[in-house]
């Protein structure tokens, strides 16, 4: 964002705008433009619209732009580096939470298969009209892993989505 830059209208609101409404129109945006995950990325248009949250996001920066009309570019510059580091952390966490989901997901999976393996095997040595062993233990355990683990990956996207919106 260059020095005279309006944050306002790179974000879209009015100079009347609340947190919530400049805080919203930035996740629209960079939704929209971030390089890794936006429809249309445009990694310029993004770093403009993070710049413009960052002086309007900082009471003290956007107090400074009302008054004068411009910013600091090196106080915009740390902002925009601390809402990076923002998201890439929250991005780290939620990967790290949906691979400990998967893992608990496999590992139930891992139980059920054992277990219906060896109840086929039980059934397959068994004779005509004989009894055979069933693993219900393992299979009931195993179905119960795998959809804990599961239900613990939606839990983290839930987690996910409502962190960033409260870091950003």
């Amino acid at each position: 964002m260059d020095r005279n830059e309006n944050p306002y209208a790179v974000l879209g609101v009015p100079t009347t705008a609340s947190t919530a409404e400049i805080k919203s129109a930035y996740r629209a945006i960079a939704r929209r433009t971030h390089p890794d995950v936006g429809e249309s990325a445009n990694a310029d248009e993004f770093r403009r619209a993070t710049d413009a949250y960052a002086v309007l996001s900082d009471p003290n920066l956007r107090a400074s732009y009302d008054a004068s009309g411009s910013v600091d570019i090196e106080e915009v510059e740390r902002r925009r580096i601390e809402i990076y580091a923002a998201i890439a952390e929250v991005r780290m966490m939620s990967l790290a939470a949906q691979a400990e989901a998967n893992r608990f997901a496999r590992r139930g999976l891992y139980w059920f298969a054992g277990g219906a393996v060896i109840t086929l095997a039980s059934y397959g040595a068994a004779e005509p009209g004989e009894s055979y062993s069933v693993f219900w233990g393992a299979m009931a355990f195993g179905a119960y892993k795998a959809l804990r683990g599961f239900s613990h990956r939606q839990k983290v996207r839930k987690a996910a989505s409502a962190l960033g919106s409260i870091v950003i």
